[in-house]
Parts: structure tokens; C-alpha cells; sequence
């Protein structure tokens, strides 16, 4: 289905992900470093402006998976994107956003997406 999968978009001179609502599509904006992230359905069309990001970076293992109230109800294998930028202050990187995919095919579109970056 054309439009169904996250696709790169360049507008104003600045390069986006735009991430839609698709089952195996996740994000947190509270990742932990201990493991106990809680990734929830992405529930409406994100456009990520990557360049304000510092890093980015992958992983890949089992993940908490929760639903749209917060409560955990599963973990799961799948790919993350982290999304970090740098704190002045602490003078330290920190993952701003996060992406969990469980649906390969929907990660390696926006590998793919981000290489052309």
C-alpha cells in the first residue's frame, strides 16, 4: 500500500522521517538506560526533523511494549532508532526520542530513508 510505510521528506531545506501509524511502530520520549523503557503505539503521523538531533544511533533486542494509558502489556523483539542530543548543561548526550519496530520492513524503510540524509 503506497504511503503506508515511514518515508524521508525534505521541505525548507531540512530533512525529515516522517513516521506514521502502523502496527509494529513505537516511540518513547522517556528512555531509560537500565532497560525498562516502555515503548507505546505511535498513534498519529510524526514528521522528525533529523538534522536537530546530534546522533543517531541503533539497537536491537527485546523491548516493553505498553498501551496508549501507559500500562505494559508485552515485550518483544524488534530494532531501535535513538534520537540523541546534547545537554549543555550536563555536557552530555541523552536520547531525546526513540523509535522501537517490530515489523522489519517498516524499520529497514527508514534505515534506508535516513542513509539519504
Amino acid at each position: 500500500m503506497p504511503g503506508a510505510w515511514p518515508m524521508l521528506r525534505h521541505e525548507h531545506g531540512g530533512s525529515f522521517v516522517s513516521i506514521r501509524p502502523f502496527k509494529g511502530v513505537y516511540s518513547s520520549e522517556c528512555w531509560k538506560m537500565n532497560g525498562t523503557t516502555l515503548y507505546q503505539p505511535v498513534s498519529f503521523s510524526l514528521l522528525v526533523n533529523m538534522r536537530k538531533y546530534d546522533q543517531i544511533s541503533f539497537e536491537e533486542g527485546a523491548y516493553f511494549i505498553g498501551d496508549k494509558s501507559g500500562g505494559c502489556v508485552q515485550k518483544e523483539q524488534g530494532h531501535v532508532i535513538h534520537c540523541w542530543r546534547f545537554d549543555k548543561n550536563e555536557k552530555k548526550l541523552f536520547v531525546a526520542l526513540s523509535f522501537l519496530f517490530t515489523n522489519n520492513e517498516a524499520f529497514q524503510e527508514v534505515v534506508s530513508a535516513l542513509g539519504n540524509i
